[in-house]
Order: C-alpha cells, then structure tokens, then sequence
C-alpha cells in the first residue's frame, strides 16, 4: 500500500463510510493484508512482477528497457539499497539501526522528478511513513521483500516542493507506526528509503496545469470540474486555519470543493474536516485532501438562500470531527466554489439537471422533498440499471446532525446543509435509500432525495 492507495481510501471514508474515524482503520489493514498478498505473489515468476508493477503504478510501463546498472548500490548498517530500478538511478539513500522506530537525515533537491523507495528490513505490523519536511511522500506497510514494487513517484507540480525547494537542504524522515498512527517499536526491524530519479512519463494525481486554474504554493482548484466553471477560490497560508473570499451565484445551488494538508490526517486522530459556512448561513463540511481525483470526489452541493446575482461571502476554517477549530502547524486549507450549470426546480430546490460520475453522464429523473421537520427523506430505487442519487437539506438550522443510508454505505456527520450524491449498481429488486436527521432539531427547512440515470 502506497501513498496514493491511502489517499484512495481516504476518499472512500469521506464518501462511503461511517463518520467515526476508528472506521478508517479495517479499510486500512485490509489493504496491508492485500499488499503482503501481492508481494508474496511476486516470487512466482517475472511476468507476474511486470503485472504487479503495472497495477500499482499505472502510466509507468511506457519507458524502455533498462541497461546494465551504472550506478553502485548503497550500504549502510547492514542494509543495501540498489543503486538503479529500471534504469532510474539512485540520487540518495539512507538506512537507519536495527530498532530505530525513527531515522532522519538531510538531503538536498535537485531534480523535481523522483521517487520514494521506502524500505523495511523485516516483516512487521507496522507502517513506514517517509517526509520530507513534514510532507509525506511514501508510505507502505513494511514488507522485507519489497520486489518490483516502485515508490511514489513525485512530479514537477507536486506540493512537495512548495515545502522543500529544489536546491535548498530538507529534512527527511523515516517512522514506524500502526495503523492507529501510534508508533511502533520493534527491535528486528530496519527502516530505509531510496531516492531515485524518475524518468517515467507520469500523470500525477493532478494532472497539467491549464489556464484558468487557480494555483498557490503547489496547491490547485480547477478553472474547472467537469462541467461545473470555478466561482471563486483561495488558499491560505501555512499553518492558517481559516480563509474567507466572497463570489456571485448564478443560481441557488453551487457546488464546494475544499482541500487541506494536515500532517498525518489519514491515520492520525483527530479526524479533520474543512467546515465551509455562507453569508447567508449556509454550511457544509469538506474534507482534507488534495489531487483532482481527491477534491472532486469528496466535493458537495449547497442550497443558498441569498439572492442570486449578488455578492456573497464565504469561510472555511480547520476543524475537528466534532466541529471544534484546531490549528496544524503545517496544515494548509482552501475552498472553492463552483456553478453547476443547468438546474430543474422541484419544491423550491435547485437540482443539477445532469451530474458526471466515471465517466458516465447521469440526468435528472424525479425528487422527493419533505418538511425536515419529518426527520427523514426516502427513495425507492430503480431496478435493473445503475443510478445515482444526491441527497441533502436546506434551511435546517445549526448543530444538526444527518445520516444517509445508501445500499451499500452509510455516513454520519454534522451536516447543517448542503447536497452530496453516491452511485449505486444495478439492483434486481426494489429497494430504498434513505437521508434523516439523526441528533439536533431543525428550526425548519427541508430535506430532499432526486434521483438521476445514465444518458442513454
């Protein structure tokens, strides 16, 4: 499991799993179940490596093949790290003592394209964690044999490099923790990391920049996503745990994306979360996150109540999963708002006449809307094709908690506003999903389901 497959499971958390933040943690140890798995498949011959490697890191496979290795491995305390992998050659390497649950060294950047071979010396249940100036670059349960298996890669518009400027000295870090993110102690194992120049032809998790995408300190909102046009966006500062920009709404829904790099959040208590309110008291939660794939599957709808075409502000401050403020020395928030296009106006609620998922365009078919003093909203589903559905209230009032139960998730949280929506596959019998207030009493409102299907 690598970085990038932790953020992936983060992501299913905020979309697809309960609010608790002790429910991250079977999803994790899964995966480290499945990475030993897929390490001990590797030994079974080299085609199965290639495959390996290919599933792993998609768009690594396109470079040619390497040639004799020219550049010497590295020894220290025992432990060698090779000195190519693919013919990407190793820039440094370091490997810490026998039991040290923590190594450090420094090390200066001179190329923006790299990759983290974290490394561990025996098999253990904990997690080896790479940083770089307090930014995570690998992670990986640790596994003796690490096989084909390649590190992060890192690219030119990584946010790495906002905190460890090329040419510059940095800082970079080895632990050992559990999946609690509590260290670990363990006297046979050894923790190392290469870094290795990465020649691959790479698509990042943010992919190029283009023009009207709004960019600070290696951090991005889209000029736009999918076919939502960007309203407004800011970034705050290093360490700041609130920013506050104003925009103009087209319409009464816009959709929110937020972003945020707190040290740690995945496995890490507390569980953070980005709370956007409005001037006119409109409110959802976001999530910590950042890559496209991250910020725009964890993004959500709100209902304003202010009038359209006039300014607006909106905050969003760091807080924890109980919606108290903390401050991350490292943390860096942001939150941007967007114009979903096209709305069809059912009960006094704007719902986006078509949504985008996978690639698949999803179009408005019918919505149920109830009085939020009900307590609950409920749908029955279609049978025999896919569908999504986006659920939410409007006008409830604070402190209010929400629970949606979907077919095959569910997710409590503090939700005073605000529209989120999931897929769900086909079904082969009638069946029910559900939105409802779970704690709090609303001062009003309404609370709302719509269903959408795929555009044939």
């Amino acid at each position: 499991m690598n970085l990038q497959e932790l953020r992936d499971e983060l992501a299913t958390h905020a979309t697809s799993a309960d609010g608790d933040s002790a429910d991250l943690l079977p999803g994790v140890q899964h995966k480290i179940r499945r990475t030993r798995q897929r390490r001990t498949a590797t030994v079974l011959g080299a085609a199965a490596a290639v495959a390996l490697a290919a599933v792993i890191l998609p768009g690594a496979l396109t470079k040619p093949a390497p040639g004799p290795a020219n550049t010497p491995s590295y020894n220290q305390n025992g432990f060698t790290l090779p000195g190519e992998i693919d013919g990407d050659a190793l820039l440094k390497g370091w490997a810490g003592q026998a039991g040290a649950n923590h190594v450090e060294f420094d090390w200066t950047p001179t190329t923006k394209h790299l990759r983290f071979d974290g490394r561990c010396g025996s098999d253990s249940d904990g997690i080896l964690w790479v940083r770089v100036n307090g930014f995570t670059v690998d992670s990986r349960p640790c596994v003796k044999d690490n096989g084909p298996i390649q590190g992060t890669g890192i690219s030119d518009e990584s946010a790495l490099w906002a905190d460890a400027p090329i040419g510059k000295p940095a800082k970079v870090t080895l632990d050992l923790v559990g999946a609690d993110g509590r260290s670990v102690q363990d006297a046979n194992e050894q923790l190392a990391v290469g870094i290795y120049s990465d020649q691959s032809p790479r698509s990042s998790a943010w992919g190029p920049t283009r023009p009207g995408d709004y960019v600070r300190d290696g951090l991005r909102f889209r000029g736009q996503a999918g076919t939502a046009d960007r309203l407004a966006a800011v970034i705050g500062d290093r360490g700041g745990n609130q920013v506050t920009t104003s925009f103009v709404p087209a319409s009464h829904n816009v959709v929110v994306q937020t972003l945020g790099t707190p040290d740690d959040y995945v496995l890490n208590p507390p569980e953070y979360r980005v709370q956007v309110r409005f001037g006119d008291g409109s409110a959802i939660n976001g999530y910590t996150g950042y890559g496209d794939e991250v910020q725009q599957s964890s993004a959500g709808a709100v209902q304003l109540t202010a009038p359209i075409g006039k300014p607006l502000t909106v905050t969003a401050r760091l807080v924890d999963k109980n919606g108290r403020e903390v401050s991350v020395p490292k943390a860096r928030i942001g939150v941007a708002i967007y114009d979903p296009g096209p709305q069809v106006t059912q009960d006094g609620i704007d719902f986006d006449r078509e949504k985008e998922a996978d690639g698949t365009t999803y179009r408005f078919v019918r919505a149920v809307v109830v009085p939020a003093a009900q307590g609950k909203v409920q749908l029955a589903t279609p049978v025999g094709k896919p569908f999504l559905w986006s659920f939410g209230s409007v006008g409830i009032g604070p402190d209010v908690w929400t629970r949606w139960d979907g077919l095959t998730a569910h997710q409590d949280g503090p939700m005073t506003g605000g529209f989120r929506w999931t897929t769900e596959d086909p079904q082969t019998a009638p069946a029910t999903v559900g939105f409802y207030i779970n704690a709090g009493k609303p001062t009003g409102g309404k609370l709302a389901i719509a269903l959408y299907e795929p555009v044939r």
